[in-house]
C-alpha cells in the first residue's frame, strides 16, 4: 500500500512539474533521439543502423536508460539514445522544485563498471595492422606478448607467413588510454547461461563474435559449457581522453599516431583519420582536394598514394577504430568516412616493372650488340628509358640485315629471318636501331647481310 501511495505521488509530482528528470544531464537540441523499439532490434543493432558508437557510448546509454540486461528489453520500449556521431558522457544531475533542490542517490552512476555482476576484466585487446617487413616474433616481442598467444587468438598456423594489412589483436595487460579496444571479459558460467545470452547481455553480435570467442577459449563448441566454467567474452570499449590539439596532416613515412578521439568544431562532428607510417611510400588523406586529417562522418575521403621508385601500391586498409570492422575502399583509392574514428594504413609492394632489367644478345644472334643509353654503356634498363644499340665488330664486307628485340631467347636463326616470331613478342625497334625499354628482360637477335 505504501509503495503504490508513493508512485501515485510521484506520478502526480511528475504531472504537476514538480520534479525535473531524474539523473540525467541536460543535453542540446540534436544531442539525443528517441528510438522505439521494434521486434529483432538489440542495442547494438540499432546503433549500427542509426550510425551510433555503441562501444563509447554504452555506459550512457544503461544509465540513461536503466538497463540492467540488454536481454530484457521489451518490443516498443523507449530508449534515449545519442545522435548519430555524438559521444556522450553520462553525469548524474540534481532534481528541482519550485522551492529548492533535492539531492539524488543514482546508484548505477557511483557503481556501474559495465560488466555484469561477478564478471571480471581478465586483458585487453588492443588492434595492430601488420605492416611491410613486420613478423610476427617482433610485433609479439614490441607489445611483450606471448607469441603461442596471439597466434591462438587470431587463428595463425604459420607464423612465418602473416599477410601486409592483416589487422592482429594483439593481448595487453594495461587498458590503453585512448582509442577503442577490446576487453576480455571473464564470466562465470551460472545456471541458464548460454554464449548467445551472455553475448547479448552485452550487447555484443553472437555471429560477429563467435570465432573470436572460440579463439580465445580454445574451444570450437559454444553450444557446450558447464556451470562454474569460466568464459571469456570479448567485449568493446573506448577509453576516454581529451581532445587532441591542432595536428598538421601526416603522411607516408613521416605518419604519426593521432589520438583516437572525437573532437567538436562549428561545422559540426568530425572524426580523426588515424595514418599509420608507410615503407617505400608515401600518402595523404583528401576531402575534395583538400589535405585532411579528419572528417565528417559520411563524408568520402581520398587517399593519394604516392609509391617510391619501384614499387607500386600494394593495399589501403582502413579500419573503424569503434569495432576494428574493414571499411570499404574503392577502386579509385576513396572511403566513406563512418560515424566512428578510422585507422589508416597503406602498403607498397616491389613494382617488377619499373625494376630494371637486363639486354642480352640471343642465342640466334650473329654479332654483338651493345645498349647505349644517354651515351653509357648498359647492362640493365629501367623500364620507359630510350635505348640506342650499337652492333659491334662486324666482319668486312657484312652489313645488318635484321634487328630483332624480343621478350623471350630466340635461338633459332631462320624464324628471325623469315618473321616468324610472335608479333606480341616483339619491341618496336626504330631506324636508328632505338627503342623503348619494356618492363621485362629483352633479348636481341643481329642478323648480318653481305654488304
Amino acid at each position: 500500500m505504501k509503495r503504490r501511495m508513493m508512485s501515485l505521488l510521484l506520478s502526480l509530482c511528475l504531472a504537476a512539474g514538480l520534479f525535473t528528470a531524474m539523473g540525467a544531464t541536460a543535453y542540446a537540441d540534436g544531442d539525443t533521439i528517441t528510438y522505439t523499439l521494434v521486434s529483432g532490434d538489440t542495442v547494438a543493432s540499432v546503433c549500427a543502423k542509426l550510425g551510433i558508437n555503441f562501444a563509447a557510448n554504452k555506459d550512457w546509454i544503461v544509465k540513461t536508460n536503466n538497463i540492467s540486461d540488454f536481454t530484457k528489453l521489451a518490443v516498443g520500449r523507449k530508449l534515449t539514445l545519442p545522435a548519430a556521431g555524438k559521444t556522450l558522457t553520462y553525469t548524474a544531475a540534481p532534481t528541482t522544485t519550485a522551492t529548492g533542490t533535492v539531492a539524488v542517490t543514482t546508484a548505477a552512476a557511483a557503481t556501474n563498471t559495465g560488466l555484469l555482476t561477478g564478471d571480471t576484466v581478465s586483458y585487453y585487446l588492443v588492434s595492430y595492422v601488420v605492416r611491410s617487413g613486420d613478423t610476427l616474433f617482433n610485433i609479439c616481442r614490441s607489445y611483450n606478448a606471448n607469441m603461442d598467444t596471439v597466434q591462438a587468438i587470431n587463428g595463425i598456423g604459420n607464423a612465418a607467413r602473416i599477410a601486409v594489412g592483416k589487422i592482429l589483436l594483439i593481448p595487453s595487460s594495461t587498458a590503453p588510454t585512448s582509442g577503442s579496444f577490446t576487453k576480455v571479459v571473464a564470466h562465470k558460467v551460472v545456471s541458464g547461461d548460454t554464449v548467445l545470452n551472455i553475448c547479448n547481455k552485452y550487447g555484443i553480435s553472437y555471429d560477429s563474435n563467435a570465432a573470436t570467442i572460440k579463439q580465445l577459449n580454445n574451444k570450437d563448441n559454444l553450444n557446450v559449457i558447464k556451470v562454474g566454467q569460466t568464459i571469456l567474452i570479448p567485449v568493446p570499449a573506448t577509453a576516454a581522453v581529451a581532445a587532441p590539439a591542432a595536428t598538421t596532416p601526416t603522411t607516408g613515412t613521416t605518419a604519426t599516431s593521432i589520438a583516437n578521439t572525437n573532437t567538436t568544431t562549428t561545422a559540426g562532428q568530425y572524426y580523426t583519420l588515424n595514418p599509420t607510417g608507410a615503407v617505400n611510400g608515401t600518402y595523404s588523406l583528401t576531402v575534395n582536394g583538400q589535405s585532411v586529417n579528419s572528417a565528417n562522418a559520411g563524408t568520402s575521403v581520398h587517399v593519394v598514394v604516392t609509391p617510391d621508385h619501384g614499387y607500386k601500391l600494394n593495399s589501403i586498409v582502413v579500419t573503424n577504430a569503434a569495432n576494428n570492422q574493414v571499411v570499404s575502399v574503392d577502386g579509385n583509392n576513396n572511403f566513406t568516412m563512418p560515424s566512428a574514428n578510422v585507422r589508416v594504413s597503406v602498403t607498397f609492394a616491389v613494382d617488377a616493372a619499373a625494376q630494371p632489367h637486363y639486354i642480352y644478345n640471343s642465342s640466334a644472334t650473329q654479332k654483338n650488340v651493345i645498349a647505349v643509353v644517354n651515351g653509357v654503356n648498359q647492362t640493365s634498363v629501367e623500364p620507359g628509358k630510350k635505348v640506342n644499340l650499337v652492333v659491334s665488330e662486324i666482319p668486312a664486307g657484312y652489313a645488318v640485315d635484321k634487328l630483332v628485340v624480343s621478350t623471350v631467347n630466340t635461338n633459332n636463326i631462320d624464324q628471325v629471318k623469315n618473321n616468324q616470331i610472335d608479333s606480341s613478342l616483339l619491341v618496336p625497334v626504330a631506324a636508328d636501331y632505338s627503342f623503348t625499354m619494356p618492363g621485362a628482360n629483352v633479348y636481341v637477335t643481329v642478323v648480318l647481310k653481305t654488304a
